[in-house]
């Protein structure tokens, strides 16, 4: 029986670590049947996006083939030989901004040149090829030297350097962008944050002929003063689509398959009632942290999701929540359906000013099971419930501190 990793969302030490796994590497198979432009995964915290893109670094990027030649052996991956010719053929970037949550713009960015300071120390010997002028640049960067606006588009310089090196297109894999946005929203200063982030993100995903292709995941699609305006190539799979699914969480099938691993079967009607609930194009989904976290303590039922991450902004929400909101929650609570229109663009400035961003911001962030979507004059809308009995107990929390 493998043991089970917690807390660790590092793919290639989960494999070598021979730790259990829900094989997810078909999403690399979904990546290369598109394998242009830039897409945006957006799924709640602690849903396996980490994993993902650290897998996907692992697959694409140039790397010693022997370091991981087995890294994917047995996995359904490894069975697609037409997606072999891709391995370990790109070179790649990957970026996690989930931890550039400072409490002032000063120190967020300096949190983000640490983390260009860090991609330009790992990819040091692209500086063979480079120009006077280029490593003047180069080293300006990595002495702390450079303007705000050389910061902003150091990435894409980097895979502009990078693709003259190995004459080869270039993957970029941001996890977690909207972190710091969501941080910078709480804290008062989202303008400087969103000023920064528009023309970091752009300038390396938009009409960039250095680029294979770009990926970024996240919670929300941040639409405050058009930050993806210039990303008019950004493909979105949202909580509402119907496509890459099953690839964020777990599906019903695979929490079977780990209950009888674990000599568990007679538990799932525990999960189900406590972890279960998310309807995620049509595919029932289970919460895979809290899946995990109930294995490793021995079929212990608890509230372990919502007991991580950060919640500043749904805090900052129900500050200003209205009695429409209230009274959506008592609805709830009820056992009974809401409906109301999608928003699937969260713009903060909406944030304090009307229950169905509220509502909206609570499905996005994993509160929220999707019964059905259907549209009137061409508008989305969405019925919604709560998942499943760990939910129930947080918007029950909820409700008495509105009381109170």
């Amino acid at each position: 029986m493998k043991p089970i990793s917690i807390g660790n969302d590092d793919f290639k030490s989960i494999i070598e670590g021979d730790f259990y796994y829900i094989d997810k590497t078909a999403f690399i198979e979904e990546i290369i049947n598109n394998f242009t432009g830039a897409k945006l995964f957006l799924r709640p915290r602690r849903f396996g996006k980490t994993t993902n893109m650290l897998m996907l670094k692992e697959y694409f990027g140039i790397t010693k083939k022997e370091e991981n030649k087995d890294l994917f052996k047995g996995l359904y991956i490894d069975s697609i030989e037409e997606c072999k010719k891709h391995q370990n053929a790109y070179p790649t970037i990957f970026m996690t901004l989930k931890e550039a949550k400072q409490s002032n713009w000063e120190n967020m960015y300096g949190n983000i040149k640490d983390l260009i300071i860090d991609l330009y120390n790992a990819n040091d010997y692209v500086r063979s090829i480079l120009k006077e002028n280029e490593l003047n640049r180069y080293d300006s960067i990595l002495n702390k030297t450079a303007t705000i606006g050389e910061y902003q588009v150091a990435l894409a310089k980097m895979t502009e350097y990078l693709y003259r090196y190995y004459n080869k297109k270039v993957i970029v894999l941001i996890d977690e962008y909207d972190a710091p946005l969501n941080q910078a929203y709480t804290k008062g200063f989202v303008d400087n944050a969103i000023d920064f982030m528009r023309t970091f993100l752009s300038s390396a995903l938009k009409t960039n002929q250095n680029l294979q292709v770009g990926i970024l995941t996240g919670v929300l699609q941040i639409g405050q003063q058009s930050i993806f305006s210039d990303l008019n190539n950004l493909k979105i799979y949202n909580i509402f689509s119907n496509q890459a699914t099953e690839y964020f969480g777990f599906t019903k099938a695979e929490v079977k398959q780990m209950l009888e691993e674990y000599n568990m079967s007679d538990k799932y009607a525990e999960v189900e009632k406590w972890y279960d609930g998310y309807n995620i194009g049509g595919i029932e989904i289970f919460n895979p942290w809290s899946i995990l976290q109930y294995l490793d303590s021995g079929a212990e039922p608890d509230n372990y999701w919502v007991n991580t991450g950060n919640t500043n902004l749904l805090s900052v929400t129900q500050k200003n929540i209205n009695a429409q909101a209230i009274e959506a929650v008592n609805r709830l609570l009820d056992c009974k359906s809401i409906e109301m229109r999608v928003h699937e663009k969260t713009i903060y400035n909406d944030l304090t000013s009307g229950y169905e961003t509220f509502i909206n911001l609570l499905a996005f962030s994993g509160y929220l099971k999707i019964e059905r979507i259907y549209k009137v004059n061409d508008k989305k809308y969405a019925s919604f419930k709560i998942p499943n009995k760990e939910i129930r107990i947080v918007l029950e929390d909820m409700q008495n501190q509105w009381l109170k």
